[in-house]
């Protein structure tokens, strides 16, 4: 009788909800949320050091607010909330972004409708743009399976919570998707076009993390996980190419130039790789070029 209870007020999704000095836009992501067509949630909006604190509009009764009183940024803010939720599966969202409003239904009866699955991962859509983005396999798939990509926001995914691991709080920026290859391996995700979130386009601009900490924080990333990495393909190319944009960016082009290279040998048809070698100038293209004369993989990192 007590479990029967308690499975009845255990909600079926917890939404995680960051934020830090989005007050205007969080209101409006939270009437997303009060507006699913789902009715088992329950939210949690982490204030991570907000000034002045955020509150919560009235009558949103299915929300919690805590509070962080130093900032700590989105992967501690993110374990904040998932150490508060209570519901069966984890939904994340950012503080500036939509739900669209059968955003949980979606993802519900996907899950249920496919009992291997323990992840259902969506589309997402920018507000200024009719396209899909973020797709993250090449079709959709009636059958559980590996989504097979680091290419992905946590705001598409709906994920069972005993598979939640903790994001990386020692990242400040990419913790998202080190945090996916890590979780990823556990899955077996049911994969639809139905889209799930909408990315918001607005002028409200945070002070930007250092073009270095970016550098550095992708660095680790791959480090961390290129041993777990096919050796070649798209996954490991894809974040040795972060790492090379990132060592541009951060004015390190000797760097820069090992990781495109790097990304080149692992999946020569990268072609987002073609807009470092243009941009690096005619020393980084020499040095990019060079590359086609050693052995293959013999300069990989």
């Amino acid at each position: 009788m007590e479990a029967e209870r308690q499975s009845a007020t255990t909600p079926d999704v917890t939404v995680v909800i960051p934020t830090h000095n989005r007050h205007s836009l969080l209101i409006e992501t939270l009437e997303s949320v009060a507006d699913q067509d789902w009715p088992s949630w329950e939210c949690i909006v982490i204030d991570d050091g907000s000034e002045p604190p955020v509150s919560l509009p009235a009558g949103l009764s299915q929300a919690k607010l805590v509070r962080r009183a130093i900032r700590g940024g989105p992967a501690a803010a993110r374990n904040t909330g998932l150490r508060a939720a209570s519901g069966r599966f984890i939904a994340f969202l950012d503080d500036d972004d939509l739900m669209v409003p059968s955003r949980i239904r979606i993802g519900m009866e996907a899950l249920q409708a496919n009992p291997d699955a323990n992840c259902h991962i969506g589309a997402l859509i920018k507000s200024d743009s009719p396209d899909l983005e973020k797709i993250p396999i090449e079709s959709t798939s009636s059958t559980p399976r590996r989504s097979g990509t680091s290419r992905l926001s946590v705001e598409q995914i709906l994920i069972r919570r005993d598979l939640v691991k903790e994001f990386d709080e020692s990242l400040r920026v990419g913790e998202d998707v080190d945090w996916w290859l890590r979780v990823e391996p556990t899955v077996a995700a049911i994969v639809t076009l139905d889209v799930v979130t909408v990315v918001r386009s607005h002028d409200e601009v945070r002070p930007g993390v250092s073009s270095e900490v970016r550098f550095q924080a992708r660095l680790r990333t791959y480090k961390k996980h290129r041993h777990l990495l096919p050796t070649w393909g798209n996954k490991r190319s894809r974040l040795q190419r972060r790492v090379a944009e990132a060592a541009l960016k951060a004015g390190r082009p000797h760097t820069a130039t090992r990781y495109a290279m790097a990304a080149v040998v692992s999946r020569p048809d990268m072609r987002k790789v073609k807009v470092l070698f243009m941009a690096g100038g005619t020393s980084f293209r020499k040095l990019l070029t060079r590359q086609w004369r050693q052995p293959t993989g013999s300069s990989n990192p």
